[in-house]
């Protein structure tokens, strides 16, 4: 009778014990699941058949004054998100693209839009590079006219834009930036 009043508090701390673990171990599962289990998303706004691609890109990037990509990234802060679109193809044997790229807020205006596209030989790392530049015709559009440089990974889950105006002379930049899809 004796031995089992001195192991009925052991018994109460090990169930304790036990139990606090137990609780732990959910709590942790429960904080931490995305982040263990965490599946990508595969990317299907655009598609690869060959020399030419098929974009169909509507994404949420974030817009910044400064370059977020520099030696001060951290410090840097995004203003908003903005939208972006990249609908059409690029043909690389031609190094065009025929389609819109749009930057919500800094759309290309003029007569005119020009898109080229290569891939980057550059060694960085990104796959791809795209101009984009609106341009005025025979009649002037009084709007400020925007170019894009677009750098783009190979496996198309990162694209940043360099936001430039290509009539004023105060080299304002700005910079569309997503990180992973």
């Amino acid at each position: 009778m004796e031995g089992m009043k001195k192991r009925k508090p052991m018994i109460i701390i090990t169930i304790i014990v036990l139990g606090v673990a137990v609780t732990s171990a959910g709590i942790l599962y429960f904080v931490n699941r995305d982040r263990w289990f965490h599946k990508e998303k595969p990317i299907t706004d655009v598609v690869v058949d060959g020399d030419v691609i098929e974009f169909n890109v509507n994404r949420k990037f974030y817009l910044y004054e400064e370059n977020p990509l520099g030696e001060k990234a951290k410090d840097v802060k995004p203003l908003k998100e903005v939208a972006v679109v990249m609908k059409g193809n690029a043909d690389f044997t031609k190094e065009n693209f025929e389609g819109e790229v749009s930057v919500e807020g800094f759309e290309l205006s003029g007569n005119t839009q020009v898109y080229s596209i290569e891939k980057d030989t550059t060694k960085s790392e990104y796959e791809y590079m795209m101009f984009a530049v609106g341009l005025n015709g025979e009649e002037t559009v009084e709007k400020p006219q925007y170019g894009y440089r677009i750098s783009i990974t190979e496996d198309f889950k990162v694209i940043n834009i360099w936001i430039f105006d290509t009539l004023s002379d105060d080299e304002k930049f700005y910079w569309a930036v997503n990180e992973g899809y």
